[in-house]
């Protein structure tokens, strides 16, 4: 979801409601908003609705961090970007362990 999400990517449109707003304004910031794209196609899609961005992602990505969203998440919005960023999250946590988890283990 791009950072200027307000003008292509609405949550309703008669949405005046604040705390919406600020919802979407914080998932824009969450790790599982994120993904790598090459510069281009990253400007080329900036502000794209998600179906085209999908469309793009799919025929340019190569990655499987990019192709694992693709096959998981049809809709992109608050709810699939909590549950991609807690997914990651698990991940990253299983790979790279605390400090204190070696201390404990040795």
């Amino acid at each position: 979801m791009p950072k200027k999400w307000d003008r292509h990517w609405p949550i309703h449109p008669n949405n005046s409601n604040q705390e919406l707003n600020d919802k979407r304004d914080l998932s824009v910031k969450m790790l599982g908003n994120l993904t790598l794209t090459t510069n281009k196609l990253n400007s080329s899609m900036s502000n794209v609705p998600w179906q085209e961005k999908r469309t793009e992602l799919n025929k340019h990505t190569r990655l499987f961090l990019t192709r694992s969203l693709l096959e998981q998440f049809n809709e992109w919005n608050e709810e699939t970007i909590l549950k991609r960023t807690s997914d990651l999250t698990e991940i990253i946590t299983d790979i790279w362990k605390p400090a204190d988890h070696f201390s404990h283990n040795q």
